[in-house]
């Protein structure tokens, strides 16, 4: 299916995950439902849990595998997401 590989190249998966001392972003730069272990292959970047994620810091060392025409876009989303969501780890 020629739609089906087309829009499964433009898909990546992100995931932002709370742990005691930090939070974790796990990214891969091809989603879908077909990654396999998204954990093993992903790009992860641990930040500070009061710290703010510089698009920088995410276009070098999260978004490397990332074609560089869509590296700093979704550099700058993903900062924005990570900024205006409280990720916290809810414990008893």
């Amino acid at each position: 299916m020629p739609t089906q590989s087309r829009m499964s190249a433009a898909l990546a998966d992100l995931c932002i995950y709370a742990e005691r001392t930090c939070n974790t972003l796990l990214f891969h730069h091809e989603g879908g439902v077909d990654v396999g272990d998204v954990d093993a292959k992903a790009a992860r970047l641990s930040v500070g849990l009061t710290d703010r994620v510089p698009v920088d810091l995410l276009t070098d060392k999260l978004l490397m595998k990332l074609p560089d025409s869509r590296r700093a876009v979704m550099a700058t989303f993903i900062a924005n997401l990570y900024d205006s969501n409280p990720f916290h780890l809810l414990s008893p």
